[in-house]
């Protein structure tokens, strides 16, 4: 949903700038871009505190 709403403002504003305030990648809009899917993808915030130790979040 992202990349087709970037896809229908990038003649109006710079891709870059479109891409930070969505917070995607340019690789991956250019990945969708060409019908395939980006490399990888984001975890949550969820998942990314499941995988820091408790110990150091203290």
């Amino acid at each position: 949903m992202k990349y087709a709403w970037i896809d229908t403002q990038c003649r109006q504003f710079p891709l870059s700038a479109l891409c930070e305030v969505l917070s995607v990648s340019l690789n991956g809009y250019r990945a969708w871009k060409r019908g395939g899917t980006p490399e990888r993808k984001r975890l949550s915030s969820e998942q990314l505190l499941a995988l820091i130790p408790r110990s150091t979040l203290r």
